[in-house]
Parts: structure tokens; C-alpha cells; sequence
């Protein structure tokens, strides 16, 4: 058996039904089942933007990891880095721009296509990241901020109001 209850989604605010297995309340309470319940396209959304974060993060810190490890006693040339000649270290930081480049225009595409809008992309995202990987979470919600106002707002507030993961 479950239990049904009219609810609202925590983005859109779109009337949804929620259905909640008997066991899942014993799990969490149900107040933590309401205040997670999103409607198909919000959650799709969501989840997916998540993935593409946790993409250009991985690829912002390996440029980050890449510029920073450097012996200077091992390697005199100051341009070497990571125990790779100069060229190599170049090619290294090319191949993480090129992965860079696919994966925020994937997450330009996803933000602007669920806010119906024109793709906005330009170089100066990638390079943004580059010259500050340690900020891609922010990098990240400044474009989402941007680009999709209206969602963020609603996805702000709905995490604000999100209760503690405890049964």
C-alpha cells in the first residue's frame, strides 16, 4: 500500500501527486517526503545540471591539481609542472580546456533549454573556470543565476527549506 497526498512541486510549484510507500515513512518522515517532492521535468532537470556540475568540477580540479604540483629542486624549468616537459604540461591543460568547453556548453544548453531560451555560451566561461577552479560551484550558480533567474530563485528557496536528512 501507499499513501497519496496533494502536494505541490518545490520548484515550479505545479500540482503533483505524491505517492509514498508505507516503509519510506519509516525512513523519513513525511514532512521530508513533502519538502523534496518535484514534479518529472524539475527533478530531470536537477538531477541532470547536478551531473554536468560534478563533470566540471572533476575536470576544474584536474587543471587545479595539474597547475599546482610543481618541485622546483626536481624540475628547475618554472614551466614544467607535474613532471611533464612544458609541452606536455600545455597539452595536458588543452585536453582539460577542450573537456571544459564540452561540458559547460552541455550545462549552457540544459539551463537555457529548460528556461525556453536562447543557448548563451562564450569562451570566457571556460577561461573563468580555468583561471579559478576552486570557484566552480560559484562560476556555476552565477550562470544559472543569470541565465535561468526565475528557477534559481525557486530552486534557492526550495534547498532553504529542505529538513534535515534524519528519520
Amino acid at each position: 500500500m501507499s499513501t497519496e497526498i496533494q502536494h505541490s512541486c518545490i520548484f515550479c510549484r505545479a500540482k503533483l501527486t505524491l505517492r509514498i510507500a508505507d516503509g519510506a515513512t519509516e525512513l523519513f518522515s513525511l514532512d521530508w517526503w513533502k519538502a523534496h517532492g518535484a514534479c518529472n521535468r524539475c527533478a530531470d532537470f536537477h538531477s541532470r545540471r547536478l551531473t554536468l556540475e560534478g563533470n566540471i568540477y572533476f575536470h576544474a580540479m584536474r587543471a587545479r591539481v595539474r597547475d599546482t604540483r610543481t618541485d622546483e629542486a626536481e624540475y628547475p624549468d618554472p614551466d614544467a609542472k607535474s613532471g611533464q616537459s612544458n609541452e606536455g604540461y600545455k597539452a595536458t591543460l588543452e585536453s582539460v580546456r577542450r573537456r571544459l568547453t564540452y561540458w559547460t556548453k552541455c550545462f549552457a544548453k540544459r539551463v537555457c533549454d529548460f528556461e525556453s531560451r536562447v543557448i548563451n555560451w562564450e569562451p570566457d566561461f571556460v577561461d573563468m573556470i580555468m583561471q579559478h577552479p576552486a570557484q566552480v560551484k560559484v562560476i556555476l550558480d552565477g550562470y544559472f543565476r543569470d541565465h535561468a533567474p526565475s528557477t534559481f530563485k525557486r530552486w534557492q528557496a526550495a534547498r532553504a527549506t529542505q529538513p534535515a536528512r534524519t528519520p
